[in-house]
């Protein structure tokens, strides 16, 4: 094979290769091409990939939520566990365990899904602009 062929199927399959997106990690919870947040523990006998599945069927209605605002994403204690919540909509809750697989407490844990769903959720939801008078 010459070198221009070669040269030409490694860019071909170095541009295939690009095109694929990377493999996502099991608890990633993703919306579109937006990440959203990763769990990284089971939680009784919910496994990651079931946990991330439930976040994934939650977002559908909190996305829904005309003019979400950050100020909609709140958390709150229960026991020792932290449900985050979206306006009325429970979206997950955070566990001592998810804290210690990020080496922090579930409080620390939370907070920080907390502010990354502040920033993120609002982008993703429609916004109504009403039409202009005729």
């Amino acid at each position: 094979m010459s070198i221009r062929k070669m040269c030409a199927a490694f860019l071909a399959a170095a541009a295939i290769a690009s095109a694929v997106p990377a493999l996502a990690n099991p608890g990633d919870v993703v919306q579109g091409s937006v990440f959203i947040m990763r769990i990284n523990v089971p939680l009784g006998k919910l496994t990651v990939e079931k946990r991330a599945e439930i976040v994934q069927q939650r977002l559908i209605p909190i996305i829904s939520i005309p003019h979400l605002t950050s100020s909609m994403v709140h958390e709150k204690k229960d026991g020792h566990d932290i449900a985050i919540y979206v306006g009325k909509h429970l979206l997950i809750t955070c566990t001592p365990a998810d804290g210690k697989a990020n080496g922090v407490s579930a409080k620390k844990q939370a907070d920080m899904w907390v502010a990354s769903l502040k920033k993120t959720l609002p982008e993703l939801t429609p916004t109504y602009t009403p039409p202009s008078g005729n």
